[in-house]
């Protein structure tokens, strides 16, 4: 029987990276007998974003969804080993008996199914995670909030989440991110079964940001009232009006921006708040460790010791306030124009 390997995330593990390397190497993949199906593949990385969502709409009395019996038909007289990757795949995974529809379907076309999941250390999991939607428009509020509302949430539970993946009618393999003295690459290619080969540079996916970058994110958003205005748009037209923004302020997410905010990483942890989460999963973190890698997880991840460096919105200090606004107001009639228009936006 063939493989389906579904790369399932979690996020902040590499993802972005790793897309863009199968993307660069689909001819050596598929040469060592590895295809990308093309349905639901993003056009410039090989993410498989599109297949993710209608897993958790897969009821028991509704037919296969269209996209997927579009990837069937591509795959299904195939003689490769499949890959797809998408860390959009975690939570859609995580519905079990509709994801288990989607391995009895899999598993129609000929295919037994592999699931890869990279596991983050949640301190720096959590911060990261704040960051990429602090810096997207999609979280406003500062990081105590941020931690207060998800650190209970199953995605940074790797205990609870695994046990429930285990539950599958799938294999699931488990890696540490970053892997030990390894790329992340060449974890990949071991579990695929494939020897390594030539490869191509890849640029570097996501920037880390600065904490200027996610003050000035936060700011943005409070001048323009973001969350109060597009609220009611409702989610799809909501999302098409952040990417407007998003393009809009993509200079203050580059690394290498002449003013320098992201040459220091963002750090919303304080050393008493990241002790706090690790006891809060620590438990659970050395069952993961042992079951899947047979050592504890400190021993794989060590211990990350942060110093906070967030920008109170509240009060901040009057020349950074004044550099970012110096930013941001020629942006806000542009801004005003995307979330005032009226009808979707094409």
């Amino acid at each position: 029987m063939k493989t389906a390997f579904i790369h399932i995330g979690t996020h902040k593990t590499g993802t972005t990276f790793i897309q863009r390397w199968m993307h660069l190497h689909l001819k050596q993949l598929l040469d060592a007998g590895i295809y990308v199906p093309e349905t639901g593949r993003m056009r410039k990385e090989a993410q498989h974003k599109h297949l993710s969502a209608p897993i958790r709409e897969w009821l028991p009395d509704s037919d296969v969804p269209e996209i997927w019996q579009k990837l069937g038909a591509e795959i299904k007289n195939r003689p490769e080993d499949v890959l797809l990757s998408a860390e959009h795949f975690t939570r859609s995974m995580l519905a079990t008996n509709r994801a288990n529809r989607l391995m009895a379907y899999l598993e129609s076309l000929g295919y037994r199914v592999v699931l890869i999941l990279f596991l983050r250390d949640q301190v720096s999991y959590i911060n990261s995670r704040y960051c990429q939607e602090a810096k997207r428009f999609i979280t406003v509020g500062p990081f105590e909030a941020y931690l207060n509302r998800w650190q209970n949430n199953v995605i940074f539970n790797y205990d609870r989440m695994t046990n429930r993946l285990e539950k599958l009618n799938a294999e699931l393999r488990v890696f540490p991110f970053p892997p030990p003295g390894r790329t992340i690459q060449s974890v990949l290619c071991e579990t695929l079964g494939i020897g390594p080969f030539n490869e191509k540079d890849v640029a570097r996916a996501n920037e880390s940001m600065g904490p200027k970058t996610i003050f000035a994110a936060r700011l943005f958003a409070h001048k323009t009232r973001l969350n109060r205005r597009l609220k009611k748009r409702g989610p799809g037209e909501r999302q098409r009006r952040l990417d407007e923004l998003r393009r809009l302020t993509v200079e203050m997410r580059k690394s290498d921006f002449g003013l320098g905010w992201n040459s220091e990483k963002f750090m919303g942890f304080s050393p008493e708040t990241a002790e706090d989460a690790r006891a809060r999963f620590a438990a659970g973190n050395d069952e993961v460790a042992l079951r899947y890698w047979g050592t504890p997880w400190a021993e794989i991840h060590g211990t990350l010791n942060p110093v906070p460096n967030e920008i109170d919105l509240e009060s901040p200090d009057p020349a950074i306030l004044a550099e970012v606004l110096g930013y941001i107001e020629p942006l806000l009639p542009k801004a005003e124009k995307i979330i005032a228009r009226e009808g979707a936006i094409s």
